[in-house]
């Protein structure tokens, strides 16, 4: 959608970031009360930053009335039990999975189900906001976009990440609270993996292994570590992050190792804080 065919915003509640927060559940919740919104993204089409999510009951209850659990629950099986595994001493705890839902979907699937029930010309592409700042006069927000657009809306929300335009507005500031990083990634299989619908935590003196079912032959697994200084390199690169996947579970079983080494490479994705 092109700035120029949507008009005055200035009765708008305007939402920075088309990613699974500014899509969830803002918007959809807004249009079904009857309120106009409109999301500013930045990149030029639908994104996801990082490949799954999990969702938990009070996250179900969320989507189902906003219209779209139903669909959701078709793309990935129920977690129903789960276990911590202490690679150290072998020794098994199992972990309170509850009786209520919880499940692992794709994180595109969900960004797709909302989009698609949001009314035509919610969400403008290619849109990068330089700066908000307060109206003197009306004290409401008055964004200036990078193709020089200027927008005046009712309300801003920032849905744009720890560098958010409205964090830079209200002053506030990201701080590295945990000094630990994660790798997030997918491995496919031709057939049924065997982890059936079980949560897998592995538990090293180095950090965590999790695998999450998300269908009878998708797993999504991760793993968290502490942070180490080459990091910033790391993440820039899918093979980097894949070759230190690998260094990181050299002692692990094999069917751990052979998870990694067979994964996703679109999928994977490196986080440090």
């Amino acid at each position: 959608m092109e700035m120029s065919g949507y008009g005055d915003t200035r009765e708008t509640i305007v939402i920075v970031g088309g990613g699974i927060c500014g899509l969830l559940p803002l918007p959809l919740a807004l249009h079904r009360k009857g309120i106009k919104s409109l999301v500013l993204e930045r990149s030029k089409t639908l994104r996801a930053t990082g490949v799954a999510i999990v969702v938990h009951p009070n996250g179900w209850r969320a989507l189902d009335h906003l219209g779209v659990g139903s669909y959701l629950r078709q793309t990935a099986i129920p977690v129903l039990s789960g276990q911590l595994t202490s690679l150290d001493n072998d020794k098994v705890d199992e972990l309170p999975i509850g009786k209520e839902e919880l499940r692992c979907v794709k994180r595109m699937d969900m960004i797709n189900i909302l989009a698609h029930n949001l009314p035509p010309n919610t969400v403008c592409f290619g849109c990068d906001v330089l700066s908000i700042e307060l109206d003197p006069i009306t004290s409401s927000p008055v964004l200036q976009l990078q193709d020089g657009t200027t927008l005046k809306a009712k309300a801003v929300i920032g849905c744009d990440g720890v560098n958010s335009t409205i964090t830079n507005l209200i002053g506030l500031k990201a701080t590295n609270v945990f000094n630990v990083c994660a790798v997030r990634g997918t491995t496919t299989y031709p057939s049924a993996h065997k982890f059936g619908s079980d949560f897998k935590l592995i538990k090293t003196s180095d950090g965590l292994f999790g695998i999450i079912p998300m269908t009878t032959n998708r797993l999504y697994w991760f793993i968290t570590a502490r942070y180490i200084s080459q990091d910033s390199k790391i993440c820039k690169c899918q093979n980097l992050i894949l070759n230190y996947a690998l260094e990181w579970v050299k002692d692990f079983p094999s069917s751990i190792k052979e998870m990694v080494k067979k994964c996703s490479l679109e999928s994977l994705h490196f986080l440090s804080a």
